[in-house]
Formats: structure tokens, sequence, C-alpha cells
């Protein structure tokens, strides 16, 4: 879901300096990685203080993701461990640096495999500023913006017409609770992003950009007017950004406001034959 920008380059470690701080944000994050799973096929949502998980219930790993963080008990572990093999469904399940070592032993025993790259949970308390750019930022509309999308997501994470037209395209198009953007470069559209808000938060989701036009700052532009659009759409200012980025995502989201809240293992569970 929100890990799925693919520009830049990889970001070191960052310790939560403050654990019940970096654990608020955790909790937050998940709150609305449920609004976006809930567009999805099969959604399912598993919740406790220490852990959660969000299923779009689509064959692929980056829609249904879970996390470990701050105050989760050995018996929240295992019971979110049941959930996610009880799924049968390919997922991500993130372990933060500030939950114990030793929780992931039940990841391990029901055969997940531990990524090699660690990951970064990322928050915003300002918008980033929208700057000139050579491309046209327009949300995604109509059916042609639908259409236009599925090259894109196709390209980036593997999606089938029918899932980015349902569980992105369309949805944006409703614009509740996810909006979303593209960047044309004149008549092509070039790179996506997606908005969930809740109160005065937004989540950011499935950052992308085709790749013939990555380093050209189509990502940066699509992001930056997709947030601000995101706060004019509503009735209250944004006090808060959250993101999950993937390894390649730390200096994209530094550039653009963002700071890394806390660092993470990364888990996955392929589906069983």
């Amino acid at each position: 879901m929100g890990r799925g920008e693919n520009e830049g380059d990889r970001s070191g470690p960052v310790r939560a300096s403050d654990p019940a701080a970096a654990a608020a944000t955790w909790a937050l994050y998940g709150r609305h990685a449920e609004l976006f799973a809930a567009g999805g096929p099969r959604p399912a949502i598993h919740r406790s203080a220490g852990t959660f998980a969000a299923f779009a219930g689509a064959p692929h790993g980056e829609l249904n993701q879970a996390a470990i963080f701050g105050p989760a008990q050995a018996d929240e572990v295992r019971a979110l461990v049941a959930f996610v093999a009880g799924s049968r469904l390919p997922a991500l399940v993130g372990r933060s640096l500030g939950a114990p070592e030793e929780r992931v032993a039940p990841l391990v025993a029901a055969g997940f495999r531990r990524l090699p790259d660690r990951e970064l949970l990322f928050a915003a308390e300002e918008l980033p500023p929208v700057r000139p750019s050579p491309f046209a930022i327009r949300a995604i509309r109509t059916a042609a913006d639908v259409a236009a999308l599925r090259p894109i997501a196709h390209e980036i994470h593997g999606y089938a017409p029918e899932l980015s037209d349902a569980f992105l395209g369309w949805r944006a198009v409703a614009g509740d609770p996810l909006s979303g953007w593209l960047a044309w470069d004149g008549p092509e559209a070039i790179a996506a992003a997606f908005v969930t808000r809740l109160g005065r938060t937004l989540g950011l989701w499935n950052v992308m950009t085709a790749g013939a036009h990555q380093g050209r700052k189509a990502g940066s532009a699509v992001v930056r007017t997709a947030l601000r659009e995101a706060e004019a759409a509503g009735s209250e200012p944004i006090e808060r950004i959250v993101f999950w980025a993937s390894p390649a995502g730390g200096p994209f989201y530094a550039s653009l406001g963002f700071r890394g809240i806390d660092t993470l293992e990364a888990w996955v569970l392929d589906a069983p034959d």
C-alpha cells in the first residue's frame, strides 16, 4: 500500500527517540490502512494495542499489510500471526525496532521470511509546498483517467486492469474516502498518488512513476498537489501525514519534508499453493 514509491535511493535506519510517539504514529497509520484496504475485494481488519492488520484481500502482499509495534505483547503477536496465516493471502508484516526482538518468534514459526532491507515509517506535520512543474496534475475523475492509470499500476505493482480500476481508479472517482491524482506529460499519464483522509490527518498511498519517466520529478509533483488538494477538499487544516516507505523511498520523502519516525523489519508470507 503506502510503500509503493519507486523513486529514490536507500535510506539508513531511524531510531525512534520517543517510543510512545512512534507507537501512536503506527496506530494512526493503521487506521488509514483500514480506510485504504476497505475498498479491496475481500477486506479484513485486525487490531490490538500493539498490532494491526489491514487486508484488502487481493493477491498482492503490499495490499495486505500488518505491523507489530511498541506495546505489542506476545499474545497479541500470536493472534496477529494467526489472522495473517488464516487469510491464505500473500502479506507484508512490519516489526518496529521498538518492539522486542523476541516478538518475531511466531513469525519465524509460521514460515514468514525476513526481507534484507529495513523500511521506514514516515510522518510530516506540514504539507509540502506546490512548486512549478512541467506536468499537468489532475484528479482522477473520468473513465479515461481510470484507464490511464492501468499501465502505471501494472508496470509498478503488476495489478490486473480490473484491480487497478476497482481498487484505485473508480474509488478515486467516488472520492470517499480515497482520492487520487495523475501527473500528465502531454497526453500520457506518467505518475500517480492516492490519499486517505481521517479527521485532520492524511495517509499517502501507492505513489508510483512509470519507469521511463523516473527521475523527472513527476512523483514529487503529483504528491505535492495530491496532499494540498486533499486538505482543500475538507473543512479543517491537516496536522499530520503518515506513510510507510519502501527502502528506496527514504530520500524522496525526506525531500518532501517527511521525517523518519521509526525503522522496521519487513516480513513476508507468501500465499499457500
